[in-house]
Parts: structure tokens; C-alpha cells; sequence
């Protein structure tokens, strides 16, 4: 069984980076008004999305067990003073 972490794998971030990719070059493109940087940029948002299909992106959630954490006192100042 392959050991999980909450990083992530390889293949993940090669999407995340193509499309963080594209969204770069879509707010180059709106700066600097180049309809061909443009496409380029939908091109690659397309890709990192196809890509993150492709290698299942969405399994490398990890869902850890429930944190029960006990209550510990708060004591707030308007509380310290009424004493």
C-alpha cells in the first residue's frame, strides 16, 4: 500500500503548476490586451484540467480521524474585572 501524506503527489502538482500557469498568462494577456497569450492561457487551463482528471487529483485528499478537543476556561477581561 502506498503510504499517504498530506502533500501530495507528483503528478498533482505538475496539474496545479499548468494551471496556475494558465492563470498567469490569462492575467498577462488581459494586461497587455494579446488575444494570442490569450488562448495560450485557455490551451493550458484546459490541459491542467484534463490533467488533473487524468492522474485523479482529488484522491489525494486525506481525511483524518475526528479531533476531539476538551474545553479549556477563557477568562476574558470584563470577566476579571466584575470579580
Amino acid at each position: 500500500m502506498e503510504q499517504q501524506s498530506h502533500w501530495g503527489r507528483f503528478g498533482s502538482w505538475i496539474a496545479v503548476g499548468v494551471i496556475t500557469a494558465g492563470f498567469l498568462a490569462g492575467g498577462l494577456a488581459l494586461v497587455f490586451g494579446s488575444w494570442v497569450l490569450f488562448w495560450v492561457a485557455v490551451a493550458l487551463l484546459v490541459l491542467g484540467g484534463l490533467l488533473a482528471f487524468a492522474v485523479d487529483i482529488f484522491s489525494d485528499v486525506i481525511l483524518d480521524a475526528y479531533h476531539v478537543l476538551s474545553e479549556s476556561p477563557h477568562i476574558t477581561r470584563r470577566a476579571r474585572r466584575t470579580k
